[in-house]
């Protein structure tokens, strides 16, 4: 499985010379999706039951390609654990721990 294939050039790349969306990989599911030049997010992509399902990890660049990094190897250990990220943390916000 290819990790970590993501440079902070590339990142800085397609945020400045934007002209169409597009996502950019570091593998593992890990993705950073740049809308516009203003806005960009990490998504970890998982499957379930063989349907895909994304979970946001937060706005960058406020989340840093390595938080995001470490956020994706947390939610790969609960996959690895037979837990559904996306419902772990809707479940997280509906108990109030977060």
């Amino acid at each position: 499985m290819k990790q970590h294939v993501l440079r902070q050039t590339d990142i800085d790349a397609a945020v400045k010379g934007f002209t169409k969306k597009r996502s950019l990989s570091d593998g593992a599911g890990l993705m950073l999706l740049v809308n516009s030049p203003t806005s960009q997010s990490w998504v970890y992509r998982y499957k379930v039951g063989g349907v895909e399902k994304r979970l946001g990890l937060g706005a960058y660049p406020g989340v840093t390609l390595t938080q995001a990094r470490k956020l994706a190897q947390i939610e790969r250990g609960r996959r690895a654990d037979g837990v559904d990220p996306a419902a772990a943390k809707v479940q997280r916000k509906r108990t109030g721990v977060i």
